[in-house]
């Protein structure tokens, strides 16, 4: 990996904000010579000639500069897009999860202040659901369907077993919003498994995004038994995309896109307390 672009993931820099560009032209549009443009109209401003005392002005400078030299290399350029949208899409799901937080932590003061009523909602419960939120926030774990939120709990009803490989065995689905069944997950969960040729899902969550009254299409996660069926799953797809029981999908994805895995080839050995923890077993603090 090149140095520079080292140091800007090192410092988690916003090289399209350090050069000035606005939000009315897409990155994509920005050509090679747009963005020597912006570095000479900047360096006339920030070079250290024109401010040799400056010290905040020569940070600058050398800022604009690292970005031109990042942004002006289309191979560094690809590389960045790719780590920034992943860097965005973390702050989107940070975001959302503070406020539902926010929203929990409202729900939880006003049900102590109307605990005495007696259609008051159960405290206990809500607090342990806020619990339950707050750990999954902790360890940045996937947050499943917001509008079919179910707690997880450790009782034997409904009980199913943890899922090691939730998110590699997780397909995003795109599919046509024309029939109202689409927005009931039992009914699509059961389309999708005979679709899908499989015994059953694991789970199936909507995306928070979905607007089902005035969305051409939804999207969907379906969570398979393991990786390895995702993978099968994944695989039947490209080969019968184009055939007729398929007309309703629009696309099938890996949750965890491919390019993350590529170029990895060696077996590295993992930390034992990191395999506890996927294993559930009891860590010992030394």
């Amino acid at each position: 990996m090149s140095f520079d672009l080292q140091k800007v993931f090192d410092e988690n820099l916003d090289l399209y904000e350090i050069l000035e560009f606005g939000n009315d032209v897409p990155r994509e549009q920005l050509t090679p010579s747009a963005i020597k443009k912006q570095y000479r109209t900047l360096a006339l401003l920030y070079h250290p000639d024109k401010q040799p005392d400056n010290p905040q002005s020569l940070h600058k400078f050398h800022l604009i500069s690292l970005a031109t030299h990042v942004l002006g290399d289309s191979s560094l350029r690809d590389a960045y897009n790719g780590w920034l949208r992943n860097r965005e899409s973390h702050e989107t799901n940070d975001k959302v999860r503070t406020a539902h937080i926010n929203k929990l932590h409202k729900r939880e003061a006003d049900a102590s202040r109307i605990s005495n009523d007696e259609n008051a909602p159960n405290v206990q419960q809500i607090q342990k659901y806020g619990e339950t939120l707050r750990k999954l926030k902790h360890f940045k774990m996937s947050y499943g369907d917001w509008k079919n939120l179910r707690e997880s709990t450790n009782s034997s009803e409904n009980s199913q077993p943890v899922h090691k490989f939730y998110d590699s065995s997780t397909l995003r689905i795109e599919l046509i919003n024309d029939d109202p069944t689409v927005a009931d997950k039992l009914t699509l969960k059961t389309f999708l498994s005979r679709l899908f040729e499989v015994q059953e899902l694991y789970d199936l969550y909507y995306s928070s995004r979905n607007d089902f009254q005035n969305d051409e299409t939804i999207v969907a996660y379906a969570v398979l038994m393991s990786p390895q069926e995702a993978q099968q799953l994944f695989q039947r797809w490209t080969e019968r995309r184009n055939t007729e029981g398929w007309k309703s999908i629009i696309d099938i994805a890996p949750r965890i896109p491919l390019h993350y895995y590529a170029g990895f080839t060696d077996r590295v050995d993992l930390n034992p307390k990191i395999a506890a923890m996927v294993n559930n077993d009891t860590i010992v603090i030394e």
